[in-house]
């Protein structure tokens, strides 16, 4: 049967000695807009994010010929993991997402945090609001039998306290061999938008992720566009086949238009 504890190891390194950090406590301690016992950790530097300004683009699946703001660039990201559950499974419907351990990885692949689903949903309170974690859908790629197996799993992230702040993820999964791994991570700010954050076309494999689009001097709070973000499944993997801008309900509210980026 298989086996759905929390430990697993990044191919890609030897496993760390000490005990993996829960993600709600990891993005506490490094990302600078959510939330820690209800106070908001606004600790970025100037130099801090001008240095963010120049590398989030870089590492940002996402590219529009509309321009972002510089402290607030493209929100969708598309990481390489190379991480392996531990245990084996005879197959991918054998795997029960709604109770397996999910990790957080940083942008190099490395798993750094994972919290433990239960039916489904993670939630820790603090002092003043929480943090939660819930499975929004999976997606079964391949059909059952074939080896490799891959499946996308779908997540919805919220931290509520002082502030508040809605991420989205997906994770690609791979059973090859009864071994389970995962191979690609996706997240991506949704907060203040309407669902449905995502879209699936089983017949064309496209993945369709809408994700904030800050346009230059947009507030956290009100992002005034909306990215549409296309992934076409290739059979091993997902690859960005196309981004398309428009404007979100707050920026047509506001009158603001979109300037494309001018071609050198």
């Amino acid at each position: 049967e298989g086996n759905y504890g929390s430990s697993g190891v990044n191919e890609r390194e030897e496993a760390p000695n000490t005990p993996p950090m829960p993600v709600a406590e990891f993005k506490m301690k490094y990302a600078p807009w959510l939330v820690r016992d209800g106070i908001v950790l606004l600790i970025l530097a100037a130099g801090s994010a001008f240095l963010l300004s120049v590398l989030v683009p870089r590492l940002a699946g996402q590219t529009s010929p509309i321009p972002y703001d510089q402290y607030n660039g493209p929100s969708f990201c598309i990481t390489p993991v190379a991480f392996k559950y531990t245990g084996s499974f005879r197959s991918m419907s054998e795997v029960d997402f709604r109770n397996l351990a999910v990790y957080n990885f940083d942008r190099k692949g490395r798993a750094n945090g994972h919290s433990d689903l239960r039916d489904g949903r993670y939630k820790k309170e603090f002092r003043i609001g929480f943090t939660s974690i819930e499975v929004a859908s999976v997606y079964y790629l391949t059909k059952p039998g074939a080896n490799p197996e891959y499946a996308l799993v779908e997540y919805i992230e919220s931290d509520v306290g002082a502030t508040s702040a809605q991420t989205g993820s997906s994770e690609l999964f791979e059973l090859s061999n009864h071994r389970l791994k995962v191979t690609q991570e996706f997240d991506w700010d949704e907060h203040h938008l309407t669902p449905p954050y995502t879209s699936f076309d089983d017949n064309k494999g496209i993945f369709l992720v809408r994700a904030n689009h800050y346009l230059p001097g947009d507030a956290r709070c009100c992002s005034s566009a909306t990215d549409f973000i296309s992934l076409k499944w290739n059979g091993t993997r997902f690859e960005r086949e196309a981004v398309r801008t428009e404007l979100s309900d707050d920026g047509k509210r506001e009158g603001k238009t979109l300037q494309f980026t001018k071609k050198n």
